[in-house]
């Protein structure tokens, strides 16, 4: 059984080639491709502390529209009905466990 890492699953993408071999390697040999749970949540995480920063930066880049916007810029600052505290990181789609 290959377990994989969060370093291993930081950078790693469905299309890349590394993500390729792992396929290839469950196909052929029929080893196990797994990700434990704490993995998957310490990658949740780094994705939501990411997505958050990058938020931040769009509101500020917003506000300083906002504040050379003649007569005002009419922009909601969240999408109707997420309040404050109903961020959602989206699924992360990696290697399925095997099988």
């Amino acid at each position: 059984m290959i377990i994989l890492d969060t370093n291993t699953l930081w950078g790693l993408s469905p299309e890349d080639s590394s993500a390729d071999l792992l396929r290839a390697i469950r196909a052929a040999v029929g080893e196990k491709v797994a990700v434990p749970w704490v993995v998957m949540e310490e990658l949740a995480a780094q994705q939501a502390i990411k997505y958050q920063e990058q938020h931040q930066r769009a509101a500020a880049a917003v506000e300083a529209l906002r504040e050379v916007t003649p007569g005002g810029l009419d922009v909601p600052s969240r999408p109707a009905g997420q309040g404050a505290g109903s961020f959602r990181s989206p699924p992360l789609n990696c290697l399925p466990s095997g099988g």
